[in-house]
């Protein structure tokens, strides 16, 4: 069902925070971007932002799990699992070399 209201008030508010992350720190509120972060230098405010999207699945779980989606159960062989981690790496090279400045 689509929510007119509710979409443009979300979609509002999420270009509110990306800018505002963007101008303040010059970094943009991404998950490859995060990890990158997180593996090759983590500090503290990378780290609460990975703990509280993992720490929210809980209060969500427990009071709104209607909002929380339902997938099909699949099984996952050996060759479908490397294949999908070679596409989330080359996702985020791709979007690593992609904000690269053009010499």
């Amino acid at each position: 069902m689509f929510t007119p209201v509710e979409t443009s008030l979300g979609a509002f508010l999420l270009h509110l925070s990306t800018s505002t992350l963007f101008f303040n720190n010059g970094s943009i509120l991404g998950q490859s971007g995060l990890l990158r972060r997180l593996l090759t230098k983590p500090d503290l405010g990378t780290l609460l932002i990975f703990s509280g999207m993992a720490a929210s699945f809980v209060p969500l779980q427990i009071w709104a799990p209607e909002i929380l989606p339902v997938y099909p159960s699949i099984t996952l062989d050996k060759s479908r699992v490397l294949g999908l981690v070679g596409i989330g790496i080359l996702t985020g090279w791709g979007t690593k070399v992609s904000l690269l400045p053009l010499t």
